[in-house]
């Protein structure tokens, strides 16, 4: 169902490449983990936290803990570790200095969830009913592990927790449950997961069931995995063993929404209603339930095998990961699968990697359209600009997900999908229209509009959809279309429901017959005037249209745009609005108060954007009434203002006993820019704050004793005037306060706990503070757009900092002497630095003397035109992994000696007077020079040669050009046995005596760029053919290339996108649709040919 030659490119064991200390630590087999700690270790040393650590970082933090005799992860996210600590953090006792950690266990509870430890158990590959199980879950240090029936080991408390209160009602059933229990080995997961599914059965045969099974008794290579988990699914009732198996669709650690996944049910027939009043929704959220508590979402990898099999023509379902270029070649093997019901990308409900996708038109065109039994299609993501009219034979679809795509419009034919359930389209920003034959969609269920921000109408015949649950968008029509009253027949809405375009709303009737009052299943709703409008239109009628579309009291989310009425209707901020918690009110621009929000008992968000009319906050805001133990906004957590050009005054009601915000931990206000009075002085819960554009706000900050994270942007230095309460900080950035001239001594005393600090754009900064060492958790420090700060404090940087930023600093002469190594009396300097940025500092002449810190991975130096050297052994033993230098017009010559082993990335752009390269680049028999896996040498003119030797046989990319006078490339620079290298780019061919067809082209690339071929006519000769694994071609300013096509006509069809500029005469050959030879590459999913 999952064919393993559609998935991307597994990760490690535990999704952490085991490098380093971390290797000795974690022993990784092919099938097997555990976890290893040197005996000597005392375990109440330990702190950590349930996140993800960052690769690099965990073998200092990791190293540097047991030097000093302990082992200590804190700040950093840590998951992969956590299974193995598990036993310990409740047996350890907390060091003053992570006390807080420890106040409650909710957050280690549900690190500890099976939810969180299955995933890395299961791609451990240890929970097989092995030793290692034991020594994964639950297993003390230095001591063996044996089952037992003790009631306060966890796997028993997780079997008792699990099966609820059978056992106290039916005290035969907890001997028999001790027994089970025995037989999990003592694993919590195993425990919980029979407990599950016991919870409910009070009959003692079907305990007995279970506690004498033969799988118990089966041999490791029989039964593959823990024998409890086996159980657990054999004996799931019928209807959730098929929903259950339905998700082997899915990858392991797959995240999908509840809702996504109970539409896939409906659309496969695994729901069935005993009657028509069942909603199948419902049905499928008991389902859902019923799965959850019964089972473990995250088996292990050996029962999800089961589930799964290969392509084969009795497949029925499959899906594959959607890719940034799906090329026809990847769906080969579905040619002849005409049964398919199922096919779908994945992630189905978000984009992969952030950025949208592309498929080969023929997939579309030539392979589903063959798929005649589908059931689920999913495309969602994919730059789609036309869908074929031969979906509309997809006859037994019910589910279609085209979400994200570019398409305008969808062909009438889809008026065909009688069975159609779910059209999902949100976000398809071209899309203009819906089908008009849509009225034969009588099966639909759900249809999802939303963020199509041309659709402007609906058509008229959607109202005969009298089944609809979800319609994400009501646009109400001008004139005799749809009229806002159409919502009264639809009586099964749910989920959210936006109603544009209210301003169509004449008739006040209207509004009133809708009767939202009634819709009890719409947990939000949104409601919108269009942007055009400005808040300009008839007042009084936008008043009773709102009054009169009061929802009903289940609403948790509610969102008003763009009204135009002078005040708010008193049903918004009606406290018997009990459930609701998120409410925003953007751009009602004609309204000169707040309405009364502050008795609103669970609101948790609240957004409040462009009321350019309001001038106070006060009373009229929180209200008259306190709505709890003195206390008003008695739940909310995050708090926006934006936007609010006029609003002067906030009247501050706080004190240390009665708070307006008890629960508030973010708030942020912005563009306010005439608020002059001070902030509420008492916000006992404030974790982060930021003020960004309220120039006139003079009052300092003070009584916020829990605030960790602090941005200030564009106002009064007055402001960061004190830091008496401000002890918890562990963020500070300061941007674009004009008058700093320095940052007050006082005020950075108060930040001895700050981890992170950020300065940028101030333009009178002159310098930072000498007691600025005291900072001693300093981790991070940038500083930006700070022309007068001429230099660092002679005390030497903060003892802990790691990353160190300086860019676009006019005034910078010299950099800190502490970054550098130094002997003194014949010891070494220590620093942490981890990573350096030197970034257009035009007055930096050179270098500290001394070396590089042994702890710098990454440095760049960019734009500095001045600098004209670098110290000579700076190099020396550091662990450098990334050099960059561009930009440095001064600059003759790097270093001499060879550059440091750990080095993976080398670029030297824009050098214009470099003379040489390093020796290091390049690999002679009688050095052992660095392992480079990038390599980019571009704007170089005065560079003659490369070093003597051949690339690296590592060297994955390779990037030369724009060195006009720089030797060519030839095939002896390139190792024999070279197969590493995937990405070629070659420009500026002067070198190349304008003609690349000498030049090797491994046939590992994936990537091959070439730019600048003044005088190439053809890649005829250049055997495209045989770059049997070339995913991208680019060719840029080749204004004599006519033809890209090898002799046997054909590019490779690997090929995944092909991109041209400035080249003229392939414009007009491989135009879409009209050029002689577009029938030849339309197949390539990625096509962009313009000058």
């Amino acid at each position: 169902m999952y064919p393993s030659y559609l998935c991307p490119a597994p990760c490690s064991k535990l999704g952490l490449p085991p490098t380093g200390l971390l290797a000795s630590l974690l022993h990784v087999g092919t099938r097997h983990a555990s976890f290893a700690m040197p005996t000597s270790l005392d375990p109440q040393c330990l702190a950590c936290s349930a996140k993800t650590l960052a690769t690099r970082k965990l073998k200092s933090l990791v190293g540097n803990s047991l030097k000093n005799g302990s082992f200590i992860i804190s700040r950093k996210p840590l998951q992969v570790l956590g299974c193995s600590l598990a036993w310990c953090l409740g047996q350890m006792r907390p060091s003053p200095i992570y006390r807080h950690q420890w106040n409650s266990l909710e957050p280690w509870r549900a690190f500890l969830e099976p939810s969180t430890l299955f995933p890395l158990v299961a791609k451990c590959g240890c929970l097989k009913g092995s030793l290692e199980a034991s020594h994964l879950l639950y297993k003390p240090w230095g001591g063996s592990f044996e089952a037992s029936c003790d009631t306060t080991l966890p796997s028993w408390r997780e079997h008792r927790e699990a099966r609820s209160s059978n056992t106290n009602e039916h005290p035969d059933l907890a001997l028999i449950g001790r027994e089970i229990v025995k037989k999990c080995g003592g694993l919590p997961l195993a425990a919980k997961a029979l407990g599950g599914l016991l919870r409910h059965e009070h009959r003692e045969d079907k305990w007995n069931i279970i506690l004498a099974s033969k799988i118990w008794n089966l041999p490791g290579d029989k039964c593959g995995i823990l024998p409890a988990l086996r159980l657990s699914y054999n004996h799931l009732p019928s209807h959730l063993k098929r929903c259950f198996a339905y998700c082997a669709l899915f990858p392991q650690d797959y995240e999908f929404k509840k809702e996504e996944l109970i539409l896939l049910w409906m659309a496969e027939g695994l729901i069935q209603q005993s009657n028509e009043d069942e909603k199948m929704e419902d049905l499928g959220d008991d389902y859902f339930c019923d799965y959850c508590q019964d089972t473990c979402l995250h088996l292990d990898d050996e029962l999800w095998n089961d589930l799964q099999c290969p392509v084969s023509e009795n497949t029925r379902h499959s899906s594959f990961i959607r890719h940034h270029y799906d090329i026809f070649k990847k769906f080969e093997r579905f040619h002849k699968k005409e049964r398919l019901r199922t096919f779908a990308a994945l992630p189905i409900d978000e984009p992969a990697r952030g950025y949208r996708c592309y498929i080969s038109n023929k997939v579309l065109e030539e392979l589903i359209s063959r798929l005649g039994h589908l059931r689920v299609l999913s495309l969602a993501y994919y730059k789609i600009s036309e869908i074929p009219d031969s979906f509309g034979k997809l006859k037994h679809l019910r589910y279609l997900n085209l979400s994200t795509t570019s398409i305008k419009w969808l062909p009438d034919s889809i008026g065909n999908l009688f069975y159609l359930q779910t059209l999902k389209l949100s976000c398809c920003e071209e899309l203009i229209r819906l089908p008009i034959s849509i009225d034969n969609l009588i099966n639909l269920r759900h249809l999802d509009v939303a963020g199509a921000i041309r659709l402007q109408e609906m058509p008229i015949q959607i109202s005969k959809l009298k089944d609809l649950r979800i319609l994400s968008n009501f646009i109400v029509d001008k004139n005799n279309g749809w009229t806002i009253k159409e919502l009264k027949d639809m009586s099964h809405l749910r989920g959210e429901l936006c109603i544009s375009k209210l301003e169509n709303v004449v008739n006040i009737q209207d509004a009133r017959d809708a009767d939202l009052k009634l819709k009890r299943n719409l947990e939000s709703l949104i409601m919108q005037w269009s942007s055009e409008l400005d808040g300009s239109g008839n007042e009084r009628n936008q008043m009773d249209v709102l009054d009169s579309l009061q929802p009903c009291l289940n609403l948790n989310k509610l969102c008003i745009q763009w009204y135009g009425g002078p005040e708010f209707p008193r049903w918004i901020g009606d406290a018997l609005f009990s459930k609701m918690v998120d409410l925003s009110l953007i751009d009602c621009r004609k309204c000169t108060s707040l309405p009364c929000l502050g008795q609103l008992p669970s609101l948790k968000q609240l957004r409040i954007q462009g009321m350019v009319g309001v001038k106070k906050v006060g009373t009229e805001f929180y209200g008259e009434t306190r709505v709890s133990a003195g206390k008003f906004f008695p739940s909310l957590e995050s708090l926006h203002f934006n936007s609010m050009s006029e609003w002067e005054h906030w009247e501050d009601w706080s004190s240390s006993t009665e708070s307006l915000f008890p629960c508030l931990h973010e708030l942020t206000i912005e563009y306010c820019p005439k608020l002059i009075m001070k902030l509420p002085t008492y916000l006992p819960s404030l974790t982060e704050l930021s003020v960004r554009f309220c120039p006139k706000l003079e009052s300092p900050l003070s009584r916020l004793p829990l605030l960790k994270e602090l941005q200030v942007r564009e106002c009064n230095e007055a402001v960061l005037s004190s830091g008496n309460d401000l002890t918890s900080l562990t963020k500070l950035t300061i941007s674009g306060i004009s008058g700093l001239i320095k940052l007050h001594e006082g005020f950075v005393h108060f930040l001895q706990g700050l981890r992170v600090l950020k300065v940028k754009k101030c333009d009178k900064l002159e310098r930072l503070p000498n007691g600025w060492q005291s900072l001693i958790c300093l981790e991070e420090l940038t500083i930006r757009d700070c022309p007068k700060l001429a230099s660092f404090p002679d005390v030497g940087l903060p003892p802990m900092l790691r990353n160190l930023i300086l860019e676009n600093y006019e005034g910078l002469k010299s950099l800190p002497d502490g970054m550098m190594l130094k002997m003194r009396n014949g010891s070494t300097d220590s620093t942490t630095l981890e990573e350096l940025v030197i970034w257009n500092c035009p007055s930096l002449i050179c270098f500290p003397k001394g070396q590089l810190p042994t702890t710098l991975e990454e440095l760049v130096i960019g734009s500095c035109p001045s600098l004209k050297s670098l110290p000579e052994g700076m190099m020396g033993m550091c662990a450098l992994e990334s050099l960059l230098i561009k930009g440095c017009h001064s600059l003759i010559g790097l270093p001499k000696g060879g550059l440091p082993a750990t080095l993976k990335k080398l670029t030297i752009s824009v050098c214009r007077r470099l003379e040489s390269l390093p020796e290091g680049i390049m690999h002679q028999h009688s050095t052992n020079a660095a392992a480079l896996k990038e390599l980019e040498i571009s704007v170089c003119p005065s560079l003659t040669s490369f070093p003597r030797g051949k690339f690296p046989s590592t060297l994955e990319r390779l990037h030369i050009g724009d060195c006009e006078h720089l030797e060519s490339i030839s095939e002896e620079m390139f190792h024999s046995t070279n197969n590493s290298l995937q990405s070629l780019i070659l420009g500026d061919a002067t070198s190349f005596s304008d003609d690349p067809h000498s030049i090797p082209f491994p046939t590992t690339l994936t990537f091959l760029s070439l730019s600048e071929f003044q005088n190439l006519e053809s890649l005829a000769s250049l055997s495209l053919q045989t770059l049997t694994s070339l995913e991208e071609l680019e060719i840029y300013n080749c204004p004599k290339l006519r033809s890209i096509l090898p002799r046997e006509g054909l590019l490779p069809d690997t090929l995944s996108r092909l991109h041209a500029r400035r080249c003229p005469h392939l414009t007009q050959r491989y135009s879409k649709e009209e050029g002689d030879d577009w029938p030849k590459i339309a197949h390539i999913p990625c096509v962009d040919i313009h000058d």
